[in-house]
């Protein structure tokens, strides 16, 4: 750089005097350049001070090159940057201003962000109250969702520090939660006013930003606004010196209140930066300040958005985002994140037609706020995480997910997909989302539109419980209370508890139909209003939830936590018990009913109660289903309270019927004198059968001429007549026998009882035991040869399957087709593996062996034509390789577990010391012994030397490498 002209002290002189006069700066083109950008080297920082900054008209630059006139930072410094309001020379930036028609070139070349502590991309919450031994964190000024799950944090007080990650959000149909539960308890005296940072992207607590093209830093939140206020960015270009995303270069960072855009307007931009807009909270605010960190207004338009994290912001309302395009190649689309919620939190975004394109792992947007408007465009991708939509009471017209997957955990969203979009890959664990799949982007003329209908194949909730559709008076299943009856099922997310808070006690659980469960709080709960509403009432009102004023079965899922097994469930109306159950549960979901009468408690109030000391309850759901017809109710029936006929069912009709005291014997018999059925008997004996008269004296087993049973003589031993069977001596049985039922060979005097089949009178011939199906095909045989072979055979596919000769080898064949011949494959087989043993008088010696872990163990020598390794080597360049060196296997060759190639490519500046890393892909039980060379284009490296261990290979450079120069690695290990 010493060869470049500093302008820093020419451009901010001209910045302070166009400060005092009311003017603007003009960035002219050097005419001694043509054809060439005109760049002006700023080796410090510049303070805007709210100055307009023109360049030629028109010159901002296309595409991602450079503008005509171009601004050029230093290494690691911010090209323009307002400086801190706590700190000394803060200069306050003016609103107005605009920039138009040049390019700010940001110097990537070093990593400054570990200096930049401030610069965090999370938020950071100051009033966290969190009790000792407990993992549930409390924030009144911080809110958080389930994009939050999964996130690092750390909680500190300023003396002792808790690094772990948020395990789960409280599920709720509210707009937002200002509790979490961490992976890890805070093992310290417990606080109220904890701070808690919470990172953003699945990224480390210590990720923070570099330097950037315009920055506006504020540690803790000053209240005066002297962010960009009314600014346009008009036709600029902010590229990275190198044109890639490193060392966390940003376009713009707007930090705290101080720092917040307000009305601001992108047009024409074209940013190529690690960053690309970051509006991020202070990390030392005092605990009850508000954060506004992104205000309202703000549009974005036709914007081209190349960076690795394009977008993240906290709050803003009314933000407006017009066509444009956005390109992640780590995969992260735009965080639209809330802090605080409410008026101040992320709501009524207008985002239409912006692509996007990501790959790599990310997860696509993450959309948190209420009230958003997105029309056209993808949200999720291919290889991508799954997209994150917390938002609530939002709209999503003519998106995508493409074949990417989405998190939909708001409530009252209503996505409009376009054709491509798969229904399976959307996880909908929210509340009263709808959704629909358009057939094509553009309907053909008499194309039916799609149906609205849940955004998932696990139910959800299409509308409040009991809204007065045409199924609120009719009955539905408790079974499969989803979509047609959804309004008579009630969620926990739609309880409010009387004197309970019952948000921390939603829990997510995929095994309940609502994809949660109330944890039903210690000492039970009054559910006393639904759907926000402070009561329910009874009666066939036009508003609010109500119960119908109508005999109704009431049912609840439940399952045990802990605890009971025991559980009171009621149902109470003007404070009068009108049905309870009070089953046992146990660890798996179970439904359990009974039914009420509501019908004289019409306009009353009514609640639920459940009672549930020592017993730790999850319930899914409560349905209650109007009684319209006895012929609708479906499960257990309590009819007590219900009449056939005008009389009670209990005791009509059915009349005395019952088994008490009766033989079990007893079958019901009409009583004609009462006109009841009673219990009775069967005959003992009979006088007819067919109309004919039976003799007296008649046994069995003959009949007379009549046709009559009558006694018949008897033959052979024993007795004929039911007492026992008879016997038979060596009958010999000759044709075809069919035997029906079972067949038992019990044991006799003999010590050995054998079944013999004797095929052939002369010779040898076949004999068979056959097994066919049911239509008599035959599908197996056991069966002896004429050459006294036994064998298993396949008699659909005609193989034998088993072989085994008197003195010869034996065969096992796999079935017929691509299949093998498998050994311990059945659940309940022995673990210890398998062994051949070398037989004769080593019969006890093994020859082969397999252990149950896979290890192979050979007595004698294997052959075979090569030997191969199993897995992928992981490889990693070390430092000593130098600055963004490249390492992957060799094309053309595999880097297994035991050998291969790899090829280094060195950056610049190589060193000495650890050159790479290549890891097994299973652990070795000891060292690995292996042999390693390094190879140039001229020869073997002497100068490299490598360790090994169970679990990886070193190579230590003792002389630095050539920079920029492709070597290769081969490497051959051996060992257990």
């Amino acid at each position: 750089m010493a060869s470049c002209t500093d302008n820093t002290s020419a451009i901010q002189a001209a910045i302070n005097a166009a400060a005092s006069a009311g003017g603007a700066v003009f960035l002219p083109v050097n005419i001694n350049l043509a054809g060439v950008p005109t760049v002006y080297y700023i080796a410090g920082t510049l303070s805007p001070k709210g100055v307009s900054i023109y360049g030629p008209p028109g010159g901002g630059g296309t595409n991602f090159y450079y503008a005509q006139v171009n601004l050029r930072g230093a290494p690691g410094k911010d090209v323009f940057a307002t400086g801190d309001p706590a700190s000394p020379g803060y200069a306050a930036s003016s609103g107005g201003y605009v920039w138009k028609d040049f390019g700010i070139i940001v110097d990537d070349s070093e990593d400054v962000s570990s200096s930049n502590t401030h610069r965090k991309p999370g938020k950071t919450c100051s009033d966290v109250t969190v009790a000792n031994g407990s993992p549930v964190v409390t924030s009144t000024q911080c809110a958080f969702n389930q994009g939050d799950v999964g996130q690092n944090v750390s909680v500190t007080n300023g003396t002792n520090t808790l690094t772990t990650t948020i395990v789960s959000v409280p599920v709720t149909s509210e707009f937002e939660t200002n509790t979490a539960t961490l992976a890890a308890n805070w093992s310290f005296a417990g606080q109220s006013d904890a701070t808690m940072y919470v990172a953003v992207m699945g990224q480390s607590l210590s990720q923070t930003i570099g330097n950037c093209a315009l920055a506006y830093d504020d540690t803790a939140t000053y209240s005066n606004a002297n962010g960009p206020d009314q600014a346009r960015f008009d036709n600029l270009s902010i590229l990275s010196l190198s044109g890639n995303y490193q060392n966390n270069s940003c376009a713009f960072f707007f930090q705290g209140t101080s720092g917040q855009p307000y009305g601001v307007q992108w047009n024409r931009l074209f940013i190529r930066t690690q960053w690309g807009l970051v509006a991020a909270l202070s990390d030392n605010l005092p605990a009850t300040d508000a954060q506004i960190p992104f205000g309202d207004r703000n549009l974005w338009q036709d914007v081209q958005l190349d960076a690795q994290y394009p977008w993240v912001t906290y709050n803003g309302g009314l933000t407006r985002w017009e066509g444009g395009q956005i390109y992640a190649p780590s995969g992260f689309g735009p965080q639209i994140l809330d802090f605080d919620g409410g008026e101040n939190g992320a709501a009524n975004w207008i985002i239409n037609n912006v692509e996007f394109e990501g790959s790599g792992s990310g997860e696509g947007w993450r959309v948190d706020g209420v009230a958003h408007s997105v029309r056209g465009g993808n949200i999720a991708g291919s290889g991508l995480s799954p997209a994150q939509w917390d938002a609530n009471a939002s709209v999503c017209e003519l998106c995508t997910t493409g074949s990417g997957n989405l998190n939909l955990t708001g409530s009252l969203n209503r996505f409009e997909f376009i054709q491509g979009t798969t229904p399976s890959n959307i996880s909908d664990a929210g509340f009263r989302n709808r959704c629909s799949i358009l057939n094509s982007s553009l309907p053909y003329d008499n194309e039916q539109p799609s149906i609205p209908q849940s955004c998932s194949a696990v139910n959800s909730r299409q509308a409040n419980a009991f809204v007065h559709t045409a199924d609120f008076v009719t009955n539905g299943d408790e079974n499969t209370p989803y979509n047609n009856q959804s309004d008579l099922f009630i969620w926990p997310q739609d309880l409010y508890g009387s004197g309970v808070v019952l948000t921390p006690y939603i829990i997510a659980d995929s095994t309940s139909e609502t994809g949660v469960y109330l944890q039903v709080p210690s000492g039970g709960v009054n559910i006393a209003g639904l759907n926000g509403a402070t009561q329910i009432t009874v009666g066939q009102t036009n508003t609010g939830p109500n119960l119908p004023a109508t005999k109704v079965h009431v049912c609840f899922r439940a399952k045990l936590l802990s605890g009971g097994p025991s559980i009171y469930f009621e149902l109470f109306a003007n404070g009068t018990n009108v049905g309870q159950i009070s089953p046992n549960l146990s660890s798996s979901y179970a439904t359990y009913c009974f039914d009420a009468d509501l019908t004289s408690y019409s306009g009353d109030t009514a609640y639920f109660e459940i009672n549930d000391s020592g017993t730790t309850a999850a319930l899914a759901w409560i349905s209650v289903h109007p009684w319209s017809n006895a012929e609708n109710v479906n499960g257990a029936v309590n009819a007590a309270n219900f009449e056939v006929s005008g009389a009670p069912l209990g005791t009509v009709n059915l009349a005395d019927w019952t088994d008490s005291g009766v033989g079990n014997g007893s079958v019901p018999m009409w009583n004609a004198a009462t006109s009841k059925w009673t219990p009775a008997t069967l005959p003992t004996s009979v006088s007819s059968i067919n109309g004919g008269s039976v003799p007296a004296g008649a046994t069995v087993i003959g009949t007379n001429s009549s046709g009559q049973p009558v006694s018949e003589a008897t033959t052979g031993s024993g007795s004929v007549v039911l007492a026992s069977g008879p016997t038979m001596s060596g009958p010999t049985i000759s044709g075809t026998t069919t035997m029906q039922g079972n067949i038992t060979m019990q044991d006799g005097t003999n010590a050995n009882q054998t079944l013999a089949i004797q095929p052939g009178s002369s010779a040898d011939q076949i004999g068979a035991v056959q097994f066919n199906n049911y239509s008599g095909t035959a599908e197996w045989q056991v069966r002896k040869d004429a050459n006294n072979y036994l064998r298993v055979t396949d008699a659909v596919n005609t193989l034998d399957r088993l072989i085994l000769p008197a003195n010869a080898n034996t065969t096992i064949n796999a079935g017929a087709g691509a299949n093998a011949v498998v050994v311990n494959n059945t659940n309940g087989s022995g673990t210890a593996g398998f062994i051949v043993y070398e037989g004769g008088t080593n019969y006890s010696t093994a020859a082969f062996q397999v252990s149950g872990s896979g290890n192979t163990t050979a007595t004698g020598y294997l052959q075979g034509k090569f030997m191969m390794g199993t897995g992928s080597m992981g490889v990693a360049a070390g430092a000593a390789a130098g600055s963004s060196p490249t390492i992957a296997c060799t094309t053309n060759h595999t880097c297994d577990g035991i050998s291969g190639s790899v090829t280094l490519t060195t950056g610049t500046g190589p060193t000495t010391g650890t050159l790479a890393t290549l890891s097994f892909p299973n652990t070795h039980t000891n060292q690995a012994n292996c042999m390693v060379t390094t190879l140039s284009a001229t020869g073997i490296v002497t100068g490299n030397t490598w360790t090994e261990s169970t679990t990886a290979i070193t190579i230590t450079a003792n002389t630095a490498l050539t920079a920029s120069t492709a070597y290769t690695i081969k490497y051959w290990c051996g060992g257990y």
